[in-house]
């Protein structure tokens, strides 16, 4: 078949190397979590994460410990937005505290002088509107998923995530927890709920940032994805068993397979056609959970 679609897309299911699973933001007692830090990573590190990012509230909380690798995080609230909220941007692999006192834009890019990224955290928690998430130049990506603002009754920003990818900004997905470890008798534990899975060549700081700025990896509070390729244009997925698999794109397009009742699906297809700008593929399970892959774009 002659190929009609120009694509291409971060692809860590067709390269070697091993998956680490981890998760880019939560908070300690340095901020307004309720363990400390100690605790908080030994918590990650029994539940089977490999890697943690401890994102304290305008402060880089350091941690030694040599069985869980921890990449230096802060989380920045900054800025104004039309609804009298706040910017939260979440920094990795940053080297020195920046704090609160520079705009959003300037503590952007002085995450990135330092060696860098910035996530955009739960923008549907924060009531940010399109062109306030779209003002931001040079962002990693936003959560899709953040598990304190899921309990919280705002932790999906899927729309966000689209209105950005609709304008031909590239940006990946992430799932968080923004765990602060606040348990009570209708909400319960936001530690250890979701996580990115990352491919790396080899274990290693240096080189776990650099398959995160690559994009390659998914993101999940469940579901597993085991493949994602595309031949003569379409798009193949295999996952865990699951009750739906949606590819989506911008309007009029996209696509989504359901299982049919008391039955489960692991494997999907969608056929590329000449009007969508990106696709991105979502599995969701019996308990309302969901796995994601980075956009293809095209």
């Amino acid at each position: 078949m002659n190929r009609k679609v120009n694509y291409n897309f971060p692809n860590p299911f067709n390269k070697k190397g091993s998956w680490l699973k981890g998760n880019l933001h939560t908070h300690s007692t340095e901020s307004d979590g309720q363990m400390s830090a100690e605790r908080l990573a030994d918590r990650y590190r029994r539940c089977g994460y490999d890697f943690l990012a401890i994102t304290d509230h305008n402060e880089l909380t350091e941690v030694d410990k040599e069985d869980l690798m921890l990449l230096p995080g802060e989380e920045v609230d900054v800025g104004e937005t039309d609804l009298d909220t706040n910017f939260h941007l979440v920094l990795i692999g940053t080297e020195r505290r920046i704090g609160n006192s520079l705009s959003p834009q300037r503590t952007i890019e002085e995450a990135k002088c330092q060696g860098g990224e910035v996530i955009l955290a739960h923008p549907n928690w924060s009531d940010l509107s399109t062109q306030e998430v779209c003002s931001l130049e040079g962002i990693l990506g936003i959560e899709v998923f953040n598990t304190g603002c899921h309990l919280a009754g705002k932790g999906n920003s899927e729309s966000h995530w689209n209105q950005l990818l609709g304008r031909g900004i590239r940006a990946w997905s992430f799932a968080t927890d923004d765990s602060h470890q606040r348990i009570n008798d209708h909400r319960p534990d936001d530690t250890c709920q979701a996580w990115i899975k990352v491919k790396v060549d080899r274990p290693g700081e240096k080189e776990l940032l650099q398959a995160i700025r690559a994009g390659d990896f998914y993101s999940s509070h469940g579901p597993e994805i085991f493949d994602l390729r595309v031949e003569d244009d379409v798009v193949y997925v295999q996952t865990s068993p699951v009750e739906g698999i949606s590819f989506v794109s911008k309007n009029g397009t996209g696509e989504r397979w359901t299982a049919r009742e008391g039955r489960k699906i692991s494997r999907a297809r969608f056929d590329l056609e000449d009007a969508e700008r990106f696709v991105w593929v979502k599995c969701s399970d019996s308990r309302g959970r969901s796995a994601w892959t980075n956009p293809i774009l095209l």
